[in-house]
Formats: structure tokens, sequence, C-alpha cells
């Protein structure tokens, strides 16, 4: 299942962040849509890594898409 991110997608900003050297950064700036992360079982084999990146309007539904839950122990 890809997974929403709270990065807003925007064209580019992923790797800008190396060059600047800023790590573990957040795109905060609204854009049209969210950055989903990893694959999901419709996907090819090229897209099902973890770090496999693309983007979805957060108002759309899908069945390959969703979040995971995560506590601190």
């Amino acid at each position: 299942m890809s997974e929403w991110t709270l990065d807003w997608f925007a064209l580019g900003d992923w790797y800008l962040a190396t060059e600047t050297g800023c790590s573990d950064c957040a795109g905060l700036q609204d854009t049209i849509s969210r950055v989903l992360r990893g694959g999901a079982w419709d996907g090819d084999a090229a897209h099902l890594r973890a770090a496999a990146r693309g983007d979805a309007n957060p108002d759309d539904h899908a069945g390959f898409v969703g979040l995971r839950c995560a506590r601190t122990l």
C-alpha cells in the first residue's frame, strides 16, 4: 500500500533538500496534491520500493493508498 506523507507535492523539491544541506525536511507549502511513498499491489516492479515517490489529491480515494499507524514504545 502506498502511504500518505506529511509533505505537499512540489516537483523537484525532493532532491533540492540535499543540495541545500537540509535533512529530514518537510514540504509544508500547500499545493494541489500530497506525496505518496512506497509501492502498492497494483504497481510494477520499478515502483514497489519503499522509496518510490508519487502524488495524489488528498480528497481522492483509491484502494492502494493508506497510512501507517505508529506509536512510541
